[in-house]
């Protein structure tokens, strides 16, 4: 079930009302949370905080500090103003904490998990839920669309291990 919620306070503030009224919800139930992007996962890990055995399983769709470099016009870190600099490397620093506290992670592509693994994600617990790109869509702005025609592609990685149980 879906709670609906705006909030201003702190995370920690926040976690803590949302873990409450999510146990009078469910009452004792196990709790997974399946959080699709990094910032899914910061939330969930402050409320794991009060909810020690939830578990948290993060799905990555994408490389979204490349995809905001792109989108500002810089082809890499390297060539990118400061304030470009300092939101690609806040934003590697949600996906290296995401990797670190989720149970499971799961991804879309092959090229997209050996990345996940080159930048500190645990071989073992990240798994492919195919889809239809081959290759890692990453790269000039200019060149992307590209690398991004959808290609049929067996599901050959079969159903995915990745149900966290509740500790």
């Amino acid at each position: 079930r879906l709670l609906p919620y705006i909030g201003r306070l702190t995370d920690a503030a926040n976690a803590r009302w949302m873990s409450r009224r999510l146990r009078r919800e469910i009452g004792r139930l196990p709790v997974v949370f399946h959080c699709r992007g990094e910032s899914a996962v910061a939330w969930a890990s402050a409320i794991q905080e009060w909810m020690p055995r939830a578990a948290i399983v993060a799905d990555f769709r994408g490389i979204w500090p490349d995809e905001q470099l792109h989108a500002r016009g810089f082809d890499s870190p390297a060539v990118a103003d400061e304030e470009s600099l300092g939101a690609y490397r806040a934003g590697m620093a949600n996906i290296r904490h995401a990797l670190a506290v989720a149970d499971e992670s799961l991804t879309v592509s092959e090229p997209l998990r050996e990345w996940l693994v080159q930048h500190g994600g645990d071989a073992d617990r990240l798994s492919v839920v195919p889809c239809s790109v081959r290759v890692l869509a990453a790269g000039p702005p200019r060149g992307r669309d590209d690398r991004l025609t959808p290609q049929p592609r067996p599901h050959r990685q079969g159903p995915t291990r990745c149900a966290a149980s509740a500790r």
